[in-house]
């Protein structure tokens, strides 16, 4: 398995276990996006 997919599961477990401690580093990985892109990534 690649280090991307498990990198990409590791996030997706970690906002479901701790939904508020996703926020910094959603804020940070999305700072140059637009609000549209930002809310189609967050659904």
């Amino acid at each position: 398995m690649p280090w991307a997919n498990i990198f990409e599961i590791f996030i997706i477990l970690f906002a479901v276990i701790d939904p508020p401690g996703i926020i910094p580093p959603f804020l940070g990985l999305t700072s140059r996006m637009s609000r549209d892109q930002k809310k189609s990534i967050a659904a």
